[in-house]
């Protein structure tokens, strides 16, 4: 191919723009691919993950962090004791509060992510006929309004994507459509006006952002919550996870007992 002659081949132009054209289509199909996974799949199996399962985690990783504070602090007041020094807790308390700081983050991200799935399973489930409804609306905005099928989109258009994205994840059909009216239509690009070089610059950029796209789709359908999708499904696995669970909060909760007589003991 001559790229420093003006006169290029018409069909091959040709070609070009319809092999352009195609990736745009094959782009939008992967965005959608990736928000639907994100803001709807992932979404359903975290909240029957979390429902099911996600709360008696939390109750055991609470009771591992009161066995573990409990160890610490009967530890620190031996320390205390074997050095003669006057018991402080006080100091104790403050010093621990720093020390298992991680897992009380830890704690509240877990006890948001419950309160997230209580709220999202509280809300009205669409229809079949109006999540598909939700899909081809948000397909459409994301043709019309994502950077990267459109790099040269208007930063009211950027927000008004970040908008539709949110009602997209919130499942309100409204306030999509609402976006779409508002939505506006790209000015059509004539290709015959665009330079060769153009197209291959353009060809090139999309097919990496294909690649890149897909190794993000990927990569979520390895990880949570996706990776969990069987496991929701299958009532069996769920019961034994959660006796197993129990089991180990019968365990954790019999150990709090036992550090409590032992501090008590030192504390006499």
């Amino acid at each position: 191919m001559d790229f420093d002659n003006d006169s290029v081949p018409f069909p091959e132009f040709v070609a070009l723009q319809n092999e352009v054209k195609k990736l745009r289509a094959k782009l939008a199909e992967r965005l959608l691919e990736r928000d639907s996974l994100v803001f709807i799949e992932c979404k359903r199996i975290e909240m029957a993950y979390m429902l099911d399962v996600g709360h008696l985690e939390y109750k055991a990783y609470e009771l591992q962090s009161t066995v573990l504070r409990y160890k610490r602090k009967i530890e620190m007041i031996q320390s205390y004791k074997q050095n003669k020094q006057t018991l402080n807790i006080e100091s104790i308390e403050n010093q621990l509060d720093v020390e298992f700081e991680m897992y009380q983050e830890q704690l509240d991200a877990q006890m948001d992510k419950i309160n997230e799935s209580v709220e999202y399973r509280g809300k009205v489930p669409l229809s079949c006929v109006d999540m598909n409804r939700l899909e081809t609306l948000y397909d459409k905005i994301l043709t019309l309004l994502h950077k990267d099928l459109n790099p040269d989109v208007s930063l009211s258009n950027r927000v008004l994507f970040n908008n539709a994205m949110a009602a997209y994840e919130n499942r309100d059909l409204n306030r999509l459509k609402i976006i779409r009216e508002m939505a506006d239509e790209p000015q059509l690009t004539y290709y015959s006006d665009e330079s060769m070089t153009v197209l291959v610059r353009e060809e090139k950029r999309l097919i990496e952002r294909l690649e890149s796209l897909n190794l993000e789709i990927e990569k979520i359908k390895t990880e949570y919550p996706y990776s969990y999708r069987n496991f929701v499904k299958d009532e069996e696995a769920v019961s034994n996870k959660k006796a197993e669970l129990q089991s180990v909060i019968y365990q954790l909760e019999d150990a709090v007992i036992r550090y409590k007589a032992i501090m008590r003991s030192l504390l006499e």
